[in-house]
């Protein structure tokens, strides 16, 4: 009986995994869908949406919502990016939500880069090279932070071997103590 119990336990445990996990495919999938009729009505080609729409689905599972998206698209095709170098960005700000990066965040580095690009009088195909540099940096600088951070926890560990805690008795120590 006991082992029945432990066996539904599991069944049922792991069928609420799969629906969840269902539903957020589907949550995501609505998402898609809702924000590319309000990008087509904007004026964005759906050429350009499909083009981008798997990594659009992976931003919306890593946590961006609608608007943070929208407002990213909508500052790249207003700036001329559109194709090659509109995926290209697009695809590039996926790749740093995808390192971890916030999304909103790595929505606010495009929108920057590209009204800066823009402020400057470019357009198009070098707005686009200048918003992937602006992520490539961003990217370089969250591998020298994560570099800096293992190199801090290797120092304590080497502290903490180096000076145990003096409640704590080594085996060796122990055994001389007897």
């Amino acid at each position: 009986m006991k082992n029945l119990l432990i066996t539904f336990l599991i069944f049922f445990a792991g069928s609420l995994i799969m629906v969840n996990i269902v539903l957020a495919q589907e949550d995501t999938e609505a998402l898609f869908s809702e924000l590319t009729n309000e990008l087509q009505e904007a004026g964005v080609s759906g050429r350009d949406i499909r083009g981008v729409g798997r990594a659009i689905k992976n931003m919306f599972q890593n946590g961006a919502t609608k608007e943070d998206i929208k407002s990213v698209v909508l500052d790249l095709t207003q700036n001329g990016v559109h194709g090659k170098d509109f995926k290209k960005s697009i695809n590039s700000m996926n790749d740093l939500v995808n390192d971890g990066e916030d999304p909103k965040v790595a929505g606010n580095i495009v929108s920057q880069a590209a009204h800066s690009a823009q402020l400057e009088g470019l357009r198009g195909k070098d707005l686009a090279a200048r918003v992937h540099a602006a992520i490539q940096q961003r990217k370089q600088e969250r591998e020298i932070l994560r570099q800096k951070k293992r190199e801090i926890r290797k120092k304590r560990l080497r502290r903490q071997r180096r000076y145990p805690s003096p409640g704590i008795m080594r085996r060796k120590e122990r055994g001389k103590a007897k």
